[in-house]
């Protein structure tokens, strides 16, 4: 190590871990899909929490925390966003009705999203969105169609786990709908 006083970075130790790797992403907040690495039985590594520095493929894709006494059984690292995987969220259609008999609206929304493998390998991707929640006993939120997700009732919490072809465009459809008195203001932006 040179003592010139400037900082230098060393490597101590290179291991090739075996990950399960695939990509993850949340539309409705960012339009980036992002490599994520599990790592299974990471706890024969001998790792100790600190500062870490992700490297890819030889290019460093960022800085990160590696708290250890807060991972599972598995350890998950983020690679970062992936360009060559696109992933767009729009409204398809919404409507807003009224029933003058019972006094209640009904808002209706449907969202598609696309996402589009450019690369030259297949990819496995885990695409998460929500539906509205409601604290109010008055007001209604039925999931009409989930496109093959999984809804967690609580959370209201929609995942997508998918694979996608190379080069090839996978979209999903999902609708809800949310009853309420026509008082109640409702607010679906997104």
């Amino acid at each position: 190590i040179a003592t010139d006083g400037v900082v230098q970075s060393v490597r101590i130790k290179e291991m090739a871990v075996p990950a399960e790797f695939l990509y993850q992403a949340t539309p409705k907040l960012d339009a980036q899909a992002y490599l994520m690495a599990h790592i299974m039985d990471w706890e024969e590594l001998d790792l100790i929490s600190g500062r870490l520095r992700i490297y890819f493929e030889d290019d460093f894709v960022g800085e990160s925390t590696l708290a250890l006494n807060l991972a599972s059984d598995t350890l998950s690292l983020s690679l970062g966003p992936d360009p060559a995987i696109q992933v767009r969220r729009k409204l398809v259609s919404h409507d807003n009705k009224s029933n003058v008999i019972t006094g209640k609206r009904e808002l209706q929304r449907e969202w598609e999203i696309t996402v589009d493998n450019r690369k030259k390998q297949p990819i496995r991707i885990v695409i998460d969105d929500q539906l509205p929640l409601s604290n109010d006993e008055d007001v209604e939120v039925k999931a009409d169609n989930l496109g093959g997700g999984k809804l967690d009732k609580d959370t209201g919490r929609i995942e997508w786990d998918f694979k996608v072809n190379p080069s090839e465009r996978e979209n999903i459809r999902f609708k809800y709908s949310v009853q309420a008195p026509k008082e109640v203001p409702i607010h679906l932006d997104s």
